[in-house]
């Protein structure tokens, strides 16, 4: 069972910041995490020796203040009973969040998706192919629950390991969660030469997909209820 007991949440300041708190205190209360790390990243902060021998807490006192900030920001929407801290790093905004993953061996990262707010995304991506840990993404304006569950599966022992998470999230987010199972099949592309159309071997493989998907079920005996297997052409 995978367990989320060190939590990473990255915050910048906007509005999406209470989307994301709310559900860090969601996902921190169903896990019993036992700590969340609230973190923002200062851009590429230069600043010019001159200034910095002229006003030498300028950077603490900067620091500070987005501490602060964050901190208002969480006792107003974070209730769960973990332990907290506040990080602010200056630099490059993935490579610091995926260092401070590493070094407090973090379980999750959870990060934002701007829709309307300004912002590219492009930080999710790097985070998504370079993260050792989960990763989850959290579009903006979206409410802390889990309704639906999507595992896609090959029915391998990788599919089962990904549907036994699905189930152990779906008892502790709530059990009317609903999980739907879905695999995706290629129509090869030597089909014709079985006399066969492209439809009518479509079919054939959606059929063995759904006996493949039975079996996977029966095999692996879970108990509760799972979607209908969603099955599509290549």
């Amino acid at each position: 069972m995978y367990e989320i007991k060190k939590l990473i949440v990255c915050l910048d300041l906007s509005s999406l910041d209470e989307t994301l708190i709310r559900f860090a205190s969601f996902i921190a209360e169903a896990n019993k995490t036992k700590k969340v790390y609230f973190t923002t990243i200062i851009r590429h902060l230069n600043i010019p020796k001159e200034v910095l021998n002229e006003f030498p807490n300028l950077i603490e006192k900067m620091i500070d203040e987005r501490k602060q900030q964050m901190r208002e920001q969480v006792e107003r929407h974070f209730s769960a009973p973990s332990a907290i801290s506040y990080i602010v790093k200056d630099g490059q905004l993935s490579k610091k969040i995926l260092k401070l993953a590493h070094e407090k061996s973090a379980d999750m990262i959870l990060v934002g998706r701007k829709t309307t707010l300004p912002g590219t995304g492009v930080i999710s991506q790097r985070l998504a192919r370079r993260a050792s840990c989960s990763l989850l993404i959290i579009p903006e304006g979206s409410q802390p629950k889990m309704d639906r569950i999507l595992v896609p599966s090959d029915f391998s022992d990788y599919s089962r390991d990904a549907m036994e998470e699905a189930i152990m999230i779906a008892a502790r987010y709530g059990d009317s969660a609903h999980i739907t199972c879905q695999n995706v099949f290629t129509v090869p592309s030597g089909y014709h030469f079985t006399g066969k159309s492209y439809q009518e071997f479509s079919e054939i493989m959606r059929m063995h997909a759904e006996i493949n998907f039975k079996k996977f079920i029966k095999k692996n005996r879970y108990e509760r209820d799972t979607g209908h297997s969603c099955v599509h052409e290549g």
